[in-house]
């Protein structure tokens, strides 16, 4: 996460209950770093967390839930 006073490191979150809410963080996902701003990212929706062991890996995955947009204008 960047800001005028630098860059910040914040915890992604994905909750049922959170202060007896549910809290579920949007994220912004690289499609091609070459594309320069918003145009290059997807937007998404954090529904769970979770990891499994797949051949001596332990491979860390998200279920999201996908931002359409209907065109790149502001």
């Amino acid at each position: 996460l960047c800001r005028a006073g630098g860059l910040l490191r914040k915890t992604i979150h994905s909750t049922p209950t959170f202060h007896r809410q549910e809290w579920q963080d949007t994220v912004f996902v690289e499609l091609d770093g070459n594309i320069p701003g918003m145009k290059g990212l997807l937007v998404a929706r954090v529904l769970l967390f979770f990891s499994f062991h797949y051949h001596n890996q332990d491979l860390s995955c998200a279920l999201i839930n996908w931002f359409v947009h209907d065109s790149d204008d502001p």
